[in-house]
């Protein structure tokens, strides 16, 4: 019996380790993402540095990105280009992204704050 469970337990983690996401190919790009109520965003990743902008609204935010490790990572605002004095993304506010599962062209995040208890999940698709 033990041997049995030994070797169950062999087979499950050599089926975890095989399903390891591929998060590198997302580091760097160009993406969109498409909101709840048709809204688009441009995502920009190059490096520590992400831009993002909201064609709807015509706004810019430049970020810092901080890789956690290869499927997690850190967003905090360097600059709001389009209107920093009516900015609504608070300077302290640092946001966690994880990929939760990767595709050919696209990849599912959760998104999380560190001022907030929301939550988001959503696909992120590479346009380039």
């Amino acid at each position: 019996m033990k041997t049995c469970i030994a070797v169950i337990g062999l087979f499950v983690s050599f089926g975890l380790f095989g399903q390891q996401q591929n998060c590198q190919q997302f580091k760097n790009g160009k993406f969109k993402i498409i909101g709840d109520q048709g809204q688009e965003y441009i995502i920009v990743r190059k490096g520590n540095r992400q831009t993002e902008y909201d064609t709807r609204e015509k706004t810019k935010v430049e970020l810092v990105v901080t890789w956690i490790d290869s499927c997690t990572y850190t967003l905090q605002l360097k600059q709001d280009v389009s209107k920093p004095s009516q900015s609504t993304f608070p300077p302290e506010m640092v946001l966690t992204v994880v990929i939760l599962e990767t595709k050919e062209n696209s990849y599912i995040q959760r998104t999380s704050s560190n001022l907030f208890e929301t939550t988001l999940e959503g696909e992120v698709y590479r346009i380039k």
